[in-house]
């Protein structure tokens, strides 16, 4: 779940001025319309960073599933391949490989949370996510350098 930051949330909240009062101590209409741009404009901003954030939240997910995952999926066919012929290997070369299977194996369970926990809330994590990616604010790009 995306979440809006406070500064955000008083864009809908703040008026730009005190409205003066009518009849009955309401509103005049030139300020309900003043008052009505301004939460207007305040949604449509809050709406650009959430879908910034969500932009933000896929480049991660897409990054750490594909460079975490790729290099360990050829690692761990590499290592299958040779424990494959273990009984050709000297009992070092058995406990080196054991040790980098299960490391392996190990990387990918946390690649695999890692992507998990993605999915379920960049919530404020913004900065992170902008300097972990080397964006810059408004950036369009979509993959890191």
């Amino acid at each position: 779940m995306l979440l809006a930051s406070s500064a955000d949330i008083s864009l809908l909240s703040a008026p730009s001025a005190a409205p003066a009062t009518g009849p009955g101590g309401d509103p005049s209409p030139a300020d309900l319309a003043r008052m009505t741009a301004d939460a207007a404009a305040g949604a449509a901003a809050m709406a650009a960073r959430l879908e910034e954030l969500g932009r933000l939240q896929a480049l991660v997910i897409s990054t750490t599933a594909h460079d975490m995952r790729t290099p360990l999926t050829v690692m761990r066919a590499h290592c299958d391949m040779l424990a494959d012929r273990a009984d050709e290997l000297d009992t070092d070369t058995q406990a080196s490989l054991a040790a980098i299977s299960g490391a392996v194996a190990r990387l990918q369970e946390t690649s695999d949370r890692l992507v998990h926990e993605l999915r379920g809330s960049a919530g404020g994590a913004e900065d992170a996510l902008r300097e972990w990616l080397a964006l810059e604010p408004g950036s369009q790009r979509t993959r890191p350098a």
